[in-house]
């Protein structure tokens, strides 16, 4: 099911993932992103600020977000982005499309807790469409 919010948590390492921001949809094509952590948090354990983006207690616009975004799905001219998107059903290119198709995916996978996060290829930022009872807030 299509989501216009994502929480962005740090990979849970026990004692429950830590809450980094939230990525919001506000239009077609327009992006917000916001850290929901303070900013000593943030310095004390750079694990968990996200790499270009430095603090800021503002929202970071879509150019920003497209970046975040890019990290995490194949971009538009990717290898094998055109068979890709007619196996998620889209019809054209849209990055928070293929996120949500992925990270509907990924909560489908059974899991000992019952939710699997879709995150990066790094695994340092973790989508959820609601928090975890468990989130850890900075």
């Amino acid at each position: 099911m299509p989501s216009n919010l994502y929480w962005i948590c740090s990979k849970d390492v026990g004692g429950g993932p830590k809450l980094i921001g939230k990525l919001w949809r506000t239009g077609r094509e327009d992006y917000r992103f916001q850290y929901c952590i303070s900013k000593d948090a943030l310095e004390n354990d750079p694990w968990l600020a996200i790499y270009g983006f430095p603090y800021k207690n503002g929202e970071y616009n879509t150019e920003f977000v497209k970046d975040l975004l890019y990290r995490c799905v194949p971009r538009p001219n990717s290898k094998g982005i055109q068979p890709a998107l007619r196996d998620y059903g889209l019809s054209e290119y849209n990055e928070w499309d293929i996120l949500d198709h992925l990270v509907d995916s990924f909560i489908n996978i059974p899991v000992y807790d019952g939710k699997q996060p879709y995150s990066d290829p790094r695994q340092r930022m973790y989508f959820y469409k609601e928090l975890p009872g468990n989130v850890v807030r900075l």
